[in-house]
């Protein structure tokens, strides 16, 4: 008897369940569940959204994100708009407080971007190959910027760190080639290793008063800075952190470094004078390796304990730095005073108005017989006049009644006024007053 085969679709069940059951099983156990709000997906998580997914890239070259979704508020936004190739500006509402990790990264066309008044914190690689922004402002809000934040961004000319930014992590802004100038703000106590690795155009540093640390090749291959002033709260220049800073001319390592780490100047080939003062108690190896050029000089009588002993090697061939024992601080010059503001002269007095001559009395007119408009001259408005005092469509005063009483008989009428036209006519001779 020959044995049934048992049926494929029996196995095809099986396998598909023990998939399912595999897929399930490698779930985290209380998984945010996701929403869909038309393009955006999300999740939420104590009644605020953060926006997971964008999944339209049609030919709009602008996203406006909404401020929410669902009826609950978007304060964060995930990987949603990683690789985005299609649009070059972003809006985000100001309810956005977190950009998390690779949030806009190899966003190739993004031109420009407005971040919200609130936010907080920019995560890692959040704009990291965005590779035509060429500028961007970040809210005073901002206190945390994640590593390689902005890394290779290219186009990258100016960028505003806000005053209340605290952490600035590595790589945050490495091989931004076009980056012209930076400001770090009081804030930040460390520059991260590689934080401006290779910003070729950088020329204009500003560091914070308040910095305590820079970095491994913080400022590495940053060939355009020609100078830097290093404040005096700095404890630490960890290695490479200025190598191959080929413009740097000089360098004074202010009273209260401690440590210096190999390889700090290597390569800064124009650095001509460096000062070192006693209290660097710690120093790599060929700090100023191939610098050429340079003089160091000492604050110390001799080298220190912990300094390492090649300290001053200046290349392979065992050649040395110059370096001269025993120096003084180089004089730092006085804060000019502030003049005084100068005193504001008094107000001159101002002089009595001279008194007004007295008018002159005008000169009493002569009245002058049939000239009721006092002009000086008989004329066609005189009679005029006088047709309509006659006519009772105007009424002369008692003085003009008294120059147009041509016929002297006491009254004024119609042959006055006959008269009166006539003089003006030239066919009657007015009689003298």
């Amino acid at each position: 008897m020959k044995m049934k085969k048992r049926p494929l679709r029996t196995l095809s069940v099986l396998l598909t369940v023990a998939v399912l059951f595999g897929v399930f099983a490698c779930l985290p156990v209380g998984a945010a569940e996701t929403f869909i709000d038309g393009h955006f997906w999300y999740t939420v998580e104590n009644g605020e959204a953060t926006i997971t997914m964008y999944t339209w890239y049609g030919s709009s070259d602008e996203v406006v994100i909404p401020s929410t979704l669902g009826g609950y508020p978007v304060t964060g936004i995930g990987q949603a708009f990683r690789y985005g190739s299609s649009f070059k500006r972003v809006e985000i509402p100001d309810s956005v407080k977190k950009l998390e990790s690779y949030a806009f990264a190899y966003c190739s066309n993004l031109v420009s971007i407005k971040l919200p008044n609130n936010l907080e914190t920019i995560g890692n690689y959040a704009f990291s190959n965005c590779k035509k922004l060429a500028s961007v402002t970040i809210p005073n809000s901002v206190t945390s910027i994640g590593r390689n934040a902005f890394e290779y961004c290219n186009n990258l000319t100016s960028v505003k760190l806000p005053t209340a930014l605290e952490t600035l992590g590595e790589g945050a802004f490495n091989n931004c080639s076009s980056l012209a100038s930076i400001e770090i703000p009081n804030g930040v106590k460390e520059i991260g290793d590689s934080t401006f690795w290779n910003c070729g155009f950088l020329s204009n540093v500003k560091l914070s008063t308040g910095l305590v640390t820079i970095g491994v090749k913080a400022f590495h291959f940053c060939k355009s800075l020609t100078s830097i002033k290093i404040p005096d709260s700095v404890t630490e220049i960890k290695s490479n952190a200025f190598a191959f800073c080929e413009s740097l001319k000089s360098i004074e390592i202010p009273d209260g470094v401690v440590k210096i780490g190999s390889l700090a100047f290597d390569y800064c080939k124009a650095l001509e004078s460096a000062f070192i003062p006693k209290s660097v108690t710690e120093m790599g190896e060929e700090v100023f390796g191939d610098c050429s050029a340079l003089t160091v000089y000492c604050e110390a009588e001799e080298k220190p304990v912990g300094w390492n002993m090649s300290w001053d090697r200046l290349d392979y061939k065992g050649g040395k730095v110059a370096v001269v024992w025993g120096c003084q601080p180089p004089e730092k010059p006085d804060e000019p005073e502030t003049p005084d503001e100068p005193e504001t002269p008094d107000e001159p007095e101002t002089p009595d108005e001279p008194d007004k001559p007295d008018e002159p009395d005008e000169p009493e007119k002569t009245a002058i017989l049939g000239d009721p408009s006092g002009d000086g001259k008989v004329n066609a408005n005189d009679y005029m006049m006088l047709k309509r005092h006659v006519l009772h469509t105007f009424k002369l005063t008692a003085d003009q009644i008294a120059v147009v009483d041509i016929n002297k008989d006491g009254s004024v009428n119609a042959t006055d006024y006959m008269l009166l036209k006539r003089a003006v006519l030239g066919t009657y001779k007015l009689p003298t007053a």
